[in-house]
């Protein structure tokens, strides 16, 4: 792999000095100040997308593959300080980026994980982390405009979150959740109808022990038609695209 330019000196000086900009908070300082200049300007596009990139992959070859017969080193696990971001998976150790970019792809907030942590258990992390500061007077901004974002993030607690908000959104959902919503919605309009199948039947037989047990004479109850419903389709929803929520905006 090639080097560092030649203006920034030896790659072991511009190691060191990355290092140590990340230890003293250099590197989130710079980024605040460039995102401050950024929306004072009116270049920050706060429609605001959710993504994650893994990194820093290192994995032992299957023992099929080496001649001294190793194993994966998947299973041989070992403790890892927290702060060091660090998830054992089958793609060896890694490490997780997970970010909230404005619309032209510009960092708002960025959040550090093992490789092996679930994505939408971040989200609400990463949207505390949006704060950009005014150039002049006035508070932070911290609510994006609008939030989209793929399956990884669909989950109530998030759309929850983001409707206590204020915020809009648009975030797709698995097709596993549109099937299960499909057999729920199936399964309850069988409920209904059944339930309206029965209720003629009871009140006929209470009306007729209530007659025979006063002693008169009654006439032949008259069992009343179920009422008429309308054919309803026990098919799943169409799976062309996700169904939409109260507070999405297609």
């Amino acid at each position: 792999m090639a080097g560092p330019a030649a203006a920034y000196g030896p790659w072991q000086t511009v190691w060191k000095r990355h290092a140590t900009w990340s230890r003293d908070g250099t590197w989130a300082r710079l980024l605040t100040a460039v995102q401050a200049q950024a929306d004072a300007a009116g270049e920050l596009d706060w429609l605001v997308g959710w993504t994650r990139r893994w990194s820093g992959s290192t994995t032992t070859p299957p023992a099929s593959a080496m001649s001294g017969g190793a194993g994966s080193n998947h299973n041989h696990r070992c403790a890892e300080p927290a702060d060091h971001a660090l998830g054992r998976s089958r793609g060896g150790w890694t490490t997780k980026i997970h970010a909230a970019c404005d619309g032209a792809g510009r960092p708002l907030a960025l959040h550090l994980t093992g490789g092996n942590v679930n994505d939408t258990t971040q989200f609400a992390q990463v949207l505390a982390g949006i704060c950009v500061p005014r150039l002049g007077p006035g508070r932070p901004r911290t609510r994006p405009g609008y939030v989209v974002a793929d399956k990884g993030y669909s989950s109530r607690a998030n759309r929850a979150l983001l409707r206590s908000r204020g915020i809009g959104h648009t975030i797709a959902e698995p097709p596993t959740s549109r099937r299960t919503g499909g057999v729920a919605a199936a399964a309850a309009a069988a409920r209904s109808a059944m339930t309206a199948a029965a209720t003629p039947a009871a009140t006929t037989s209470n009306a007729a022990s209530t007659g025979s047990s006063s002693g008169a004479a009654s006439p032949p109850a008259t069992a009343r038609p179920p009422p008429t419903t309308a054919a309803r389709s026990t098919w799943p929803p169409c799976s062309c695209g996700p169904p939409h929520e109260p507070g999405d905006t297609p």
